[in-house]
């Protein structure tokens, strides 16, 4: 039913009043279509891992100027000392392009350095001391961040949690542990 404020041969108050109709019906299916995806596991799952991310995320960005894809590269040449950019995008599982990007950021602020060394064609990542101060804080404010969602589940739901998770990611990636 029309409104009394309009016009029954009024086209453009009918087309309107239609188009708020078709509205109130889609935002219903809408919420139907997340209710729905909130009964979905991987739904779940990644929902989980956006909210974390974005929580570390604003962290990290706020206290080191960081990036979680940032933080991972200084890890990962902590752990396995100078490599070249390309073994960096494939242990990160991103394409070179980002990983350009993410350690252009890095050497700007003086948390790694780039050597060509003996083998002028090949640009060796090394991680600095600042590289090295920034890691460690970082891996304190992630570690902060995981024991404050992990504290609302008992240890054995966190063993049983990462079995789980380790077994379906053993079924998709060669050589996952």
């Amino acid at each position: 039913m029309l409104p009394s404020s309009l016009r029954e041969g009024d086209n453009t108050a009918q087309w309107l009043y239609v188009q708020l109709g078709l509205l109130l019906v889609t935002k219903a299916s809408l919420r139907n279509k997340v209710m729905e995806l909130n009964n979905k596991l991987f739904y779940q799952i990644s929902l989980l891992h956006r909210v974390f991310r974005r929580e570390a995320q604003n962290i990290l960005t706020r206290e080191l100027d960081v990036t979680l894809e940032m933080l991972s590269v200084l890890q990962i040449l902590f752990e396995h000392g100078a490599i070249p950019q390309q073994q960096l995008a494939d242990l990160l599982f991103i394409e070179k392009s980002s990983m350009k990007r993410n350690v252009d950021k890095l050497l700007a602020r003086e948390y790694v350095a780039a050597d060509y060394g003996v083998a002028k064609n090949k640009k060796l990542i090394n991680l600095t001391a600042k590289g090295e101060m920034a890691r460690a804080q970082g891996k304190e404010i992630m570690q902060q961040q995981e024991q404050a969602w992990l504290q609302q589940l008992s240890t054995e739901q966190q063993q049983s949690l990462m079995n789980n998770i380790a077994t379906l990611l053993r079924s998709r990636i060669d050589g996952f542990k």
